[in-house]
């Protein structure tokens, strides 16, 4: 699935039939004034106060990913980095 890095969210049921939801921030996180991260929280979709897992890493980093045993999951940019000016 593909997810924003500022506030991007998707759902998705596992085969198990739970629903979850996944979430990814950068930059709009509010507690990483001054620490440049980015941040993927995964959550009960049915519950969504009650995380599940989280996990972080520096903003510029190639990837970021949660492990719980019965779940994984892998975020990578669908783009990578060039290098490039944006025109």
């Amino acid at each position: 699935m593909d997810l924003h890095d500022r506030g991007g969210r998707a759902r998705f049921r596992t085969p198990d039939g739970r629903e979850l939801q996944l979430e990814l921030h950068g930059r709009d996180w509010p507690l990483s004034a001054g620490r440049e991260s980015l941040v993927l929280i995964l959550t009960d979709a049915r519950a969504a106060s009650d995380d599940i897992a989280s996990s972080w890493t520096s903003l510029d980093a190639a990837r970021v990913g949660i492990d719980i045993g019965w779940l994984a999951i892998d975020c990578a940019p669908v783009v990578s980095e060039t290098g490039e000016s944006r025109s």
